[in-house]
């Protein structure tokens, strides 16, 4: 199965839901060539980018 096949699947899957918001150009123009580079889809990179974030401790009140 292709990345095309997979997104089509993701996107009539119960288990996925769309996510969107907004980021800085920069950063959306670095996040897409680094996808590239990878060979990588943007919606795995953005699913390991949020798991890994989320499994960070949160930082604590006052903490840099």
């Amino acid at each position: 199965m292709n990345s095309v096949d997979s997104m089509v699947d993701r996107r009539r899957s119960e288990d996925y839901r769309q996510l969107s918001g907004h980021v800085p150009v920069p950063l959306y123009r670095k996040f897409k060539a680094t996808c590239a580079e990878r060979d990588v889809n943007q919606s795995e990179a953005l699913e390991q980018a949020l798991a890994l974030w989320i499994e960070q401790p949160a930082k604590q009140d006052g903490a840099a």
